[in-house]
Parts: structure tokens; C-alpha cells; sequence
């Protein structure tokens, strides 16, 4: 199920639990086994009539009913006589829900990172265990630096939570030996290493992909990224992040201008609109232009269903190099800001350190999204 469909049955699940509390002790879901539709969206598909028709046939009175659950409302008095249907699966009073993962046995100690992280409350979020268990975060940057042998990262190798990587610069198998931006990326979104640094979703699971030659800014990194977000659609990934943003490009490769921030000017914001229309969530850092000629977002954060995240310092006051909007057809972005002034981040050698930029505040908003 990807995060859309998640969401949607969450908020509706939100909604019948704050409307039907006097009802809890007399009324009961009956869950439907099937549905007698050849609608391949699940949550499109209308619960089956034929099966309503058969529970009033045996005068049970249907009080209302949810395709999203494949259910109907009944009286609780009358659930034996619809568990004796072939039809329905099981019966539950209303009101009998229960929160997957209410808690957890980790015991996550901050160190030097702990700011990051309780700006925007993650930490008591980590403390109910939603660390990201179970989503696939995709992440596109420069590189990954020494990712596999930084003993910053054990824990993800340990729990098996790196499950691809593809460098799509050379279109060969990542070899871990470039950039350290996109290392330091993974760190804020997701490393447990206890008493030192913990990332936003501990417990994701990740995807890597080198889209961007750091030397360079060239158009074909926008391919890059294109490529790689196909890619990251064909392994299931629930929410794609990239620390990139394009505007100014080297010689004779032609710039874009300020106008082109739309929303539809741009591949690589085309190509970020796709991904969300596939149930792909995607975030993307404002860019570090708010003190320079540029000053505004750069793509894909003009995006309309890309989540643009701009940077605080520690007191929550805006950074002043985060990029500002609108975007050029007048929307509000950025979307919202974390972190992103005097991070804890790990170097080269994975020794602790501080860094800025808008590419630290976006992973730290997507490991929240997660």
C-alpha cells in the first residue's frame, strides 16, 4: 500500500472514531471478504452489493457502509447471524481499535544531535516506535561517501536497512567513494549510532541513488534524476528525498530563470510531479540561495505536490541562506522549514561535526514524513 492510500485510511479511520463514540457498546463493522469489482484500485472499488443485499436478507439492518474498509455497519446484537455468512470475514464492535507499534523497547540516546531532533518533536515520536519501520525512503545525492565501512552506519547494515543503490552518473553499480554530502544526508535521515547521533526515521529502510556529479551542474543531472526516480517506482519506495536543486548551470549549458520556477517548466520538476501522481512522496531542500543574486527556490521544490523544506537555526528562526519564495506563479514556498544551522553531522571519517544548509533540514523533514 503506498503512503496516499495509508494516509487516506488513517484520516478516515480519524474520522469514524470521532463521530461514532455513542454507538461503540451497540454497533459493529462486518468486514467483507472480497469485493465484486474489477477495479484494480482498492479503494476505488464500492463495497459489494450483493453481499449488503444478503445481510438484510437475513434481517440484518445495514446502518451505513465503507469501501475504504470493505465493511458495513450493523447492530452489535446481530453479529453472530453475519459471521455465519460466507461472505463476511469477521465482525468488530466499533470503538475496539488499537495503534500499531504504541510503544517500543529502543531506548535512543541523542548525543550531539539531539536539537535536530526535538525542534520538531521527533523524539517523542520515537518514543511511541513510529522510527519509520517497514517505509522505503529513497534518497538522491552526489554520493555516499564510505557508507559502507563508517562504523556511523552499522546499524543500517546490521538491520539490513540499505536495500539498493545505483550510481546513475555512471550508470554502474555505487561505489561509495564520492561525494560525502549525500553520506551526511543518510545520517540526519536515518543512522542510530547511541550516545553520538540518531537520524529522523532510524527504522526506514533505504534506497540510494547517485543522480548529481559534484564537480559539475550540468542538464543531464536532471536525467539523472528522472532515471532514478523510475527506478526507485519499480522497487515500491514510499517517499523520495533529494538535498538537489537545479537554477544555475555551467557554461554554454543554459541557465534557467526565476519564471521557470512554476511547477511545469522544468524536467526535473516534471519528472517530481510524476512521482507524486504515482503515490510517491516526495521532499526536496529550498536550496541555499536566500543571501545570494538567486535568492528563490530552485527545482523540483517549485513543484506543487513536492513537499519544499527550508531551514531554521536551533530557536527556530529562519536561516538567512535558506532560499525563498514564491514560486514564480505566486504559491507559498517554502512549504515548511527544519533544521538546518549548525547540524550535527558526521565527516569523512564519520567524526562528528557542525554544517548548514537547507540540504540538512530536508532529510530531517522527510525521516518525519516516514
Amino acid at each position: 500500500m503506498n503512503l496516499n492510500n495509508y494516509w487516506k485510511t488513517s484520516f478516515i479511520a480519524c474520522l469514524l472514531l470521532a463521530s461514532i463514540q455513542t454507538y461503540a457498546q451497540t454497533t459493529a463493522w462486518a468486514y467483507f471478504t472480497d469485493k465484486c469489482s474489477n477495479e484494480t484500485d482498492y479503494f476505488k472499488a464500492d463495497v459489494c452489493l450483493d453481499y449488503v443485499q444478503l445481510l438484510k436478507q437475513h434481517n440484518i439492518e445495514v446502518l451505513g457502509q465503507s469501501k475504504w474498509l470493505n465493511a458495513a455497519c450493523i447492530h452489535a446484537s446481530d453479529r453472530a447471524k453475519a459471521e455465519s455468512l460466507a461472505c463476511v470475514a469477521r465482525t468488530e464492535v466499533l470503538g475496539k481499535y488499537h495503534v500499531a507499534q504504541e510503544q517500543t523497547n529502543e531506548d535512543f540516546s541523542y548525543g550531539q544531535g539531539d536539537r535536530q531532533i526535538e525542534l520538531m518533536g521527533l523524539d517523542l515520536y520515537h518514543q511511541k516506535g513510529y522510527t519509520g519501520k517497514g517505509v522505503k525512503l529513497a534518497l538522491f545525492d552526489a554520493g555516499f561517501y564510505k557508507v559502507d565501512s563508517l562504523p556511523i552506519f552499522d546499524s543500517l547494515w546490521a538491520n539490513n536497512q540499505i536495500i539498493a543503490s545505483r550510481d546513475f552518473v555512471t550508470n554502474d553499480t555505487l561505489t561509495w567513494r564520492e561525494s560525502t554530502h549525500g553520506m551526511q544526508v543518510l545520517a540526519l535521515a536515518g543512522i542510530n549510532y547511541p550516545d553520538s547521533m540518531v537520524g529522523a526515521a532510524p527504522g526506514a529502510l533505504f534506497v540510494l541513488a547517485r543522480t548529481e556529479d559534484a564537480p559539475t551542474e550540468k542538464h543531464i543531472e536532471e536525467l539523472n534524476w528522472l532515471r532514478a526516480m523510475e527506478w526507485a517506482d519499480s522497487i515500491g519506495v514510499d517517499i523520495i528525498h533529494s538535498s538537489l536543486g537545479y537554477s544555475e548551470f555551467d557554461s554554454l549549458e543554459g541557465d534557467y530563470t526565476y519564471f521557470d520556477m512554476d511547477g511545469k517548466s522544468t524536467l526535473i520538476t516534471i519528472a517530481a510531479e510524476n512521482a507524486a501522481a504515482r503515490g510517491i512522496f516526495v521532499t526536496n531542500s529550498a536550496g541555499n540561495s536566500g543571501n545570494k543574486p538567486w535568492y528563490y527556490i530552485t527545482a523540483p521544490c517549485d513543484g506543487k505536490n513536492v513537499l519544499c523544506v527550508g531551514a531554521v537555526d536551533s530557536f527556530g528562526t529562519i536561516a538567512g541562506f535558506s532560499s525563498r519564495g514564491p514560486s514564480a506563479d505566486g504559491r507559498i514556498k517554502p512549504d515548511l522549514c527544519g533544521m538546518g544551522s549548525k547540524n550535527t553531522v558526521p565527516n569523512g571519517e564519520g567524526i562528528l561535526m557542525r554544517g548548514s544548509g537547507t540540504s540538512f533540514s530536508g532529510p530531517l523533514v522527510a525521516g518525519l514524513v516516514a
